[in-house]
């Protein structure tokens, strides 16, 4: 996994409603801080996408248009047609199972319908067709009325729309697109370009589901409060169910079983979900031991009740989702990322607050659904893991997943969310999920918005740029001139801004030293990923981009191209220097920032002084030669400062050009070549 998947799971936290709070939950932590305060993604379904840095994921439960995310789904076997509507925006998204065709409706006569196996595609603009949907009748009713379903609608409205190919979409398609997809709260709202695209892919994988499942459902509608990307992923569990019975829909069909919409998709849980199905197929006469003997044991059914749930993060459905990514892990069945990824999708949900009652509600309730109907055989494994969980005594390769999970159903207000997962990880004993959690977390702060997924982590951080920065990781990088390798990435790391904050944050709950796990052979592939990620940041980092003022709303800091020796200021006083050397070999130290470079124009500069300036603005100095790496907090300097401060505007030419605009200086270092030369030769030792 890489940044494609992080971008997912950016989408999946932004655009919820749990993003657009992210904000003010910061701004309440930094004003109470005083007191304390504290993203489905998965491109199985489809590729990387340029939005919200390339991609969103599966489950992105937004509103779309910040209300209610209330769908209307109706289902019509008789026509073979399933929409997914927005009746207060009169909008939808309708399949034909049988013509695999889809087309997105508007009650202004907007239609937009593509073939799913040639791509090819026909536009009718609003106003220029009598057959599309106008509002002045119910969907559901327009539906019935479509004896030929969506076949026979496309060669009514054929001749007088415009025709086009997946592959070249007009840009007013893709609008009229983009915003259907909105409304049906898909969590696609950020790329209008792809909008197309992700309509064939979405549907797609709706069709395909369908085309196993609209056997035995009934037809009708209900309204939930799921989104379109919900909705789908919850028929693929569905699918998936039925493909793993023995005799699969055929047994289904010949016990005439039907599947009511309102037990599949408004349950409360997958859970529920699940015992309602296998009770329905008992009602029916289904022979369950020999029907569900594939399902019926520990993986292979929280597997599937992961897709039932909608592959969503949010309360029990996210829990059981954690839970199978631990067992996966554990048991080398996927990527550490995955699990990663659900643990950030979890915290970042909310809403645990009942959370240990419904996991040990859904525990007992399959455990006597087991026994009503007589299933102890079959089931063996799957109730002895059961009862394990029941007991707190489950473990899985030596390790000790009931505690695992007690930190997951933990509910403590003042809980940070970053703290419980480096515990969870900690349980598991790997050094290098360590690191990856770190990576991800690194590459969250190259995707728009990343920087809100990682206060929601970690909400007492302090922030120093702008949080609408589009790639905050190149611009913390800016300073950097030096190649990023193995031995000295930790070092300078922990110089620069949030992330450093990070690290030490995480390094509070670690058994071990970071520098020992970056030692370690088996984190080799992990800080291999790490150091590529940021060196690429690093490259693609010139020209100058401006960093937000402070959080009292002074000036802004330009830097301009690779500053050498740089330290960095934060909007609470807090800075950062020394990463590296770079200057012209003049012994001069540019002092924007307050510090100056050491003398004797033995291009051994060291900026000693730099990031002590005032709490008012983001400043950044910078020093010829080489720099040592050890950070300097501006903090300590700025509280203890009593001179007086001054404004400056300064400017040097040597081989990197630094221009600062500040609202105040901050101290004077004259007469500190000492200290200058003692901190460089403790660098050195």
């Amino acid at each position: 996994m890489n940044r494609q998947t992080t971008g997912l799971v950016l989408c999946a936290l932004l655009l919820t409603t749990f993003g657009h709070e992210l904000v003010n939950r910061h701004q309440a932590a930094r004003s109470a801080k005083k007191d304390h305060a504290p993203l489905d993604y998965k491109r199985e379904h489809y590729h990387a996408r340029d939005h919200n840095s390339e991609e969103c994921y599966s489950v992105c439960e937004s509103t779309g248009n910040g209300g209610s995310s209330n769908l209307t789904v109706i289902v019509n076997t008789t026509s073979s047609l399933v929409a997914v509507a927005n009746v207060t925006a009169k909008v939808a998204l309708v399949v034909d199972v049988k013509a695999n065709l889809v087309v997105v409706l508007a009650s202004s006569g907007v239609l937009i319908g593509v073939n799913l196996e040639t791509k090819k595609a026909l536009y009718v603009p609003a106003g220029s067709s009598n057959a599309t949907w106008n509002g002045s009748v119910s969907l559901e009713d327009y539906l019935g009325n479509l004896t030929d379903g969506l076949e026979g609608l496309r060669k009514v409205v054929s001749e007088g729309a415009k025709h086009f190919n997946v592959s070249n979409v007009p840009e007013e398609v893709s609008a009229q697109v983009h915003l259907i997809l909105i409304a049906l709260s898909s969590g696609e709202e950020g790329n209008q370009k792809e909008a197309v695209a992700v309509l064939v892919e979405i549907s797609v994988a709706l069709r395909a589901a369908l085309s196993v499942s609209l056997k035995v459902l009934r037809s009708g509608s209900v309204v939930v409060g799921l989104t379109l990307r919900a909705v789908v992923n919850i028929t693929v569990g569905l699918a998936k169910l039925i493909g793993q019975i023995k005799g699969g829909v055929a047994v289904l069909v010949s016990a005439r079983v039907t599947i009511d919409l309102n037990i599949l998709l408004g349950a409360e849980n997958a859970a529920a979900v699940f015992v309602s199905i296998v009770a329905q197929l008992a009602k029916a006469g289904v022979k369950l031991a020999e029907a569900l003997s594939d399902i019926l044991k520990f993986e292979s059914l929280f597997a599937l009740l992961v897709e039932l749930g909608g592959n969503s993060s949010k309360g029990l459905n996210g829990l059981i989702k954690v839970v199978v990514a631990l067992v996966n892990t554990l048991n080398e069945g996927n990527d550490p990322e995955t699990l990663i990824h659900a643990l950030i999708e979890y915290y970042g949900h909310g809403g645990r607050q009942e959370i240990g009652q419904q996991w040990d509600a859904s525990i007992k309730a399959i455990l006597d659904l087991v026994q009503e109907y007589h299933l102890e055989e079959v089931a063996k494994g799957l109730v002895e893991v059961l009862h394990k969980i029941q007991e707190n005594k489950w473990t899985v390769n030596h390790v000790n997943l009931s505690a695992a999970i007690a930190i997951l159903i933990a509910t403590k207000e003042n809980s940070v969310p970053l703290d419980n997962i480096v515990k969870i990880l900690n349980l598991l004993g790997r050094r290098s999920l360590i690191l990856v959690l770190i990576t991800v977390l690194i590459r969250l702060l190259t995707i728009p918005g990343g920087i809100r997924v990682v206060i929601s982590l970690a909400p007492n951080i302090k922030i120093t740029i702008d949080l609408n920065v589009v790639n905050a990781l190149r611009l913390l990088l800016r300073r950097v001139v030096i190649p990023i390798v193995r031995h000295n990435v930790l070092r300078i790391l922990l110089t620069l801004p949030i992330i450093g904050d990070l690290l030490r944050h995480i390094q509070k709950s670690l058994v071990l030293r970071l520098e020992e796990l970056i030692k370690h052979p088996e984190c080799g592939k992990v800080i291999k990923e790490l150091l590529e990620l940021l060196n690429e940041a690093r490259k693609n980092g010139g020209g100058g981009t401006s960093i937000g003022g402070s959080a009292s709303g002074s000036g802004n800091t330009s830097i301009g191209g690779s500053v050498s020796g740089s330290g960095d200021s934060n909007g609470d006083g807090s800075g950062d220097g020394h990463v590296s050397g770079g200057g012209g070999g003049n012994g001069h130290g540019d002092n924007n920032g307050g510090g100056h470079g050491g003398s004797g124009g033995n291009g051994k500069g060291d900026e000693s002084g730099s990031g002590s300036n005032s709490k008012e603005s983001n400043e950044s100095g910078s020093a010829s030669g080489e720099s040592g790496g050890h950070p300097h907090h501006s903090d300590e300097h700025g509280d203890k400062s009593k001179e007086s401060k001054e404004k400056t505007h300064s400017r040097h030419k040597g081989r990197h050009q630094g221009h600062a605009r500040h609202n105040k200086a901050g101290k004077n270092h004259k007469g500190k070549k000492h200290e200058h030369a003692k901190h460089l030769n403790e660098h050195k030792q």
